[in-house]
């Protein structure tokens, strides 16, 4: 069952969409704060494949975020269960998307979808630099919990 929002498709991931995994995962721009900046294809099909078997739901999952009108594949949005039984909410976005509102649209959707089905704490992470991302995620309402310096 996909999620449908005003302007956008959240997808779960196939096989079929190994292509535009390898696209997000080697663009410079999007994985600027990562701690890889490239995947070859096979680590990409991998990711896949592990996704397909370990998230069965449809909230908690890694959803391909497609642009309704136009049909684009346009970046990801997941909200996934760790290890520790935290719930993390990510995202990644192709450049050429960026300050349209997708990232926020798609985690709103996730976040709010989640929240009728789910009584737990999302957290999210990401690099202090990414004054963008940190910005959307106060937006979304996560507060600071602790800021590190990097190296």
């Amino acid at each position: 069952m996909d999620l449908v929002g005003k302007r956008i498709i959240l997808r779960k991931f196939q096989k079929s969409d190994m292509d535009f995994l390898y696209t997000l995962n080697n663009d410079p721009l999007v994985n600027r704060y990562l701690s890889y900046h490239s995947m070859e294809s096979e680590k990409c099909q991998y990711f896949i494949e592990l996704w397909k078997e370990n998230y069965h739901d449809e909230i908690v999952n890694v959803h391909k975020i497609i642009i309704k009108d136009i049909e684009t594949d346009i970046g990801l949005v997941f909200l996934v269960k760790r290890e520790n039984g935290v719930y993390e909410l990510g995202y990644r976005i192709l450049p050429q998307f960026w300050h349209a509102g997708y990232a926020s649209e798609s985690a709103k959707l996730l976040i709010f979808k989640f929240f009728e089905k789910y009584d737990n704490c999302i957290w999210a992470e990401t690099h202090p630099a990414n004054e963008k991302s940190m910005k959307l995620l106060k937006k979304l309402g996560f507060k600071e919990v602790i800021k590190k310096k990097c190296k």
